[in-house]
């Protein structure tokens, strides 16, 4: 059975309107280097969600 943990390190990010993605991706990036050896993309030291306000106004969609 897999165990699972949590990270040392969580980051939550709210996206709003207007925000510059080129920030926002190479922050992104520097967080999935950095979250696993070997570049494989895995979220074992730090781990991240990614929130948008609905545009319908239901509030937050998190993917």
């Amino acid at each position: 059975m897999p165990q699972f943990h949590t990270p040392p390190l969580r980051v939550g990010f709210i996206l709003q309107p207007l925000f510059t993605l080129n920030a926002f991706a190479g922050f992104i990036d520097s967080l999935r280097l950095a979250a696993d050896k070997g570049d494989r993309s895995r979220q074992i030291h730090c781990s991240w969600l990614i929130d948008e306000r609905d545009p319908v106004g239901r509030g937050f969609v998190i993917h």
